[in-house]
């Protein structure tokens, strides 16, 4: 599963606006996140979009500067996308700037290996041990660890969007050796998936952005509750707003599951320009044409939000939760970013 809505910074830069996507942020996060850390984030937003952008990031351009959407719970546009796939885009861009050192001899990648796990001395991370999986034969590595492991989505399989192949044994493993985890109580999920063999289809967030109206049916017609209940932008509010509104909307009396994405309303030229992907799935693993019929979904998990999903043991230093290095939306202190 690679995020597809896009990638929120504010890009004019001033006060005001870094303000209100710091609010938005905190609203969207209920209060929870740090909120020095969200200020940070969205202070830093802009540059992080200009370095991906070097790096060969294909976002959608205007004349003057990046496409912007509005996504839920934001309430203004400050989302920067490539299409509906800019989460594969961001990779590819990453991926191909990764290959550029190793051709260049400062990298090196060791593929079919598995991390097993990590060699210390008393509380001292010295490096980690990894398995070639097909021989077998276990490998020791010196120097700092990162381990970019999060998300336990294999966990959940038919209830996640993730891959089944993520199992969270590497986190198992680090936690056993004992390394601390933390917010195990948080759960990131989206309210608009499809089950699909093993796992569930994302139906973008991009496609409510575009027009994507959620109804369930009351007393034979179409009910868009979320309209009723928080006006004609009422299917972008925060996700969790959105799925407790569809937990609620299955027990009304007359309506009936299951709730549909109704986006025969998106204009031609944005399923063309910006969602071209999303049709492309849609028919391909539900035999559905969007454009012509509503999509039924259901509520799903993104990710778990275990606390070292990437964090960096350096060697030398003992195993404190402050020597870690966490990066992304799983960093601990900012559940807005997964509810946007």
């Amino acid at each position: 599963m690679l995020a597809e809505g896009g990638i929120n910074g504010e890009q004019s830069g001033g006060q005001t606006a870094l303000q209100s996507h710091w609010q938005d942020t905190m609203k969207a996060g209920s209060g929870l996140s740090d909120p020095n850390a969200v200020r940070n984030l969205v202070r830093g937003a802009s540059e992080i979009i200009c370095g991906l952008m070097d790096l060969g990031t294909p976002f959608q351009m205007t004349e003057e500067g990046p496409a912007l959407r509005k996504l839920g719970g934001h309430t203004r546009p400050r989302t920067v996308y490539a299409g509906n796939s800019t989460g594969k885009a961001i990779l590819t861009a990453l991926a191909d700037a990764v290959r550029r050192q190793e051709a260049a001899g400062l990298v090196t990648r060791m593929d079919n290996h598995r991390f097993r796990k990590l060699i210390l001395q008393e509380e001292r991370c010295l490096g980690c041990f990894v398995q070639d999986c097909y021989t077998g034969a276990t490998l020791r590595l010196y120097g700092p660890v990162l381990l970019a492991s999060g998300g336990m989505s294999g966990l959940l399989p038919g209830h996640a969007t993730g891959t089944v192949k993520n199992d969270g044994s590497v986190t198992a493993a680090v936690f056993r050796q004992g390394v601390e985890l933390g917010n195990l109580e948080f759960i990131q999920y989206h309210p608009t998936t499809v089950p699909i063999p093993g796992k569930n289809l994302l139906v973008s967030e991009a496609a409510r952005s575009a027009g994507g109206r959620l109804f369930t049916e009351k007393n034979g017609a179409p009910w868009y509750f979320l309209e009723d209940l928080y006006g004609p932008e009422g299917n972008l509010v925060s996700r969790d707003r959105a799925v407790t509104a569809m937990w609620k909307a299955s027990f009304q009396t007359g309506s009936r599951l299951p709730v549909y994405l109704d986006m025969r309303g998106i204009p031609a030229e944005l399923w063309k320009e910006q969602l071209a992907q999303l049709k492309e799935e849609c028919e391909g693993f539900l035999h559905i044409d969007p454009e012509k019929n509503p999509v039924p979904v259901e509520p799903a998990s993104i990710t778990l939000w275990e606390e070292i999903p990437c964090w960096a043991l350096y060697m030398e230093e003992k195993l404190r939760p402050w020597r870690r290095w966490r990066i992304g939306k799983h960093a601990g202190r900012m559940p807005g970013m997964g509810k946007r």
